[in-house]
């Protein structure tokens, strides 16, 4: 009580506020499925919208992977798998003086997302 003054002077005791969120039915999931990894190298996995990561995973030390992503508004996304030869946890350029090629990068633009979906995504790997 009286911790918060006001500008005339008077004192409150109280703060309000006011907190709405959507309701689940107004969101989707996508269940995320990748196979034929190299269970020697490291791979990111990234929810990409509109540029923006929504998500990301680091997988190592297997040969397939299948996690579900929930609460994601209606929309399009990308699913990005990258190759992280270095470990290092994000995409390299490569250095063309050192003779370092770019890491291997995939996106896999998935179906429009709809409230209240569930989708299931399959991604498998070509190796080189």
């Amino acid at each position: 009580p009286g911790s918060v003054s006001g500008i005339v002077s008077d004192l409150q005791d109280t703060i309000e506020v006011l907190i709405s969120t959507s309701e689940i039915e107004s969101f989707g999931s996508v269940i995320v499925s990748l196979d034929n990894l190299d269970s020697t190298q490291i791979y990111l996995t990234r929810l990409m919208a509109k540029e923006q990561t929504i998500y990301e995973k680091k997988l190592n030390d297997v040969v397939m992977s299948t996690y579900r992503i929930e609460g994601l508004k209606p929309g399009s996304y990308v699913l990005q798998v990258i190759e992280d030869k270095n470990g290092n946890g994000r995409w390299d350029t490569g250095n063309y003086l050192a003779g370092l090629f770019p890491e291997r990068i995939i996106n896999n633009k998935i179906e429009n997302l709809r409230a209240n979906w569930e989708m299931n995504v399959t991604f498998t790997w070509k190796r080189l």
